[in-house]
């Protein structure tokens, strides 16, 4: 991967595909729809513009990417791409971003690289939190089982030589 992002650079295609969803009885081509989309896009870019590199996508040139919409016309998305030299970076980028993308009125879904990684640090990290606090109750339980054996143990074989020697 690195080797290629040093040979052709990297790739930001992928970093965040938004899906629009057009509404009932309007197509992504209805020119009221298409501009709260590139209103919000470029909104986006210019409350962020070390965040976000550019958008491409159907509503920037519908003839050019006509199958970055579906036959019927009900969903369309954009390529938003994010700056950033390495993986962390463009992940906090997204961080950053990706309430900004929320249309009132307008069915937005966020796929693509960002979101997936976002999701699942999310959930790993919060796996791990479970994990810690249910370890400690369960460390503590184990310990006290085994220095409990232990002393009775200990208290078991002092009494049996003291006894021993008692009755020597």
């Amino acid at each position: 991967s690195l080797l290629a992002d040093g040979a052709y650079g990297r790739d930001t295609s992928g970093h965040i595909i938004a899906l629009y969803t057009a509404p009932d009885g309007k197509t992504v081509d209805d020119p009221e729809f298409t501009k709260k989309i590139l209103d919000n896009l470029d909104q986006a870019q210019k409350d962020h513009p070390d965040q976000i590199l550019r958008a491409i996508g159907y509503f920037k040139n519908p003839e050019l990417l006509a199958n970055m919409a579906d036959a019927d016309k009900k969903h369309a998305f954009m390529s938003i791409q994010l700056k950033g030299d390495d993986d962390d970076t463009i992940l906090n980028n997204f961080k950053k971003v990706q309430d900004d993308f929320n249309i009132p009125g307008v069915d937005v879904k966020l796929a693509g690289l960002q979101p997936l990684a976002n999701e699942l640090t999310g959930t790993i990290g919060e796996d791990q939190k479970r994990g810690e606090v249910l370890a400690i109750p369960l460390v503590a339980v184990v310990l006290y089982v085994d220095l409990r054996s232990r002393h009775e143990g200990l208290t078991a074989e002092s009494l049996g030589t003291e006894l021993d020697a008692a009755t020597a």
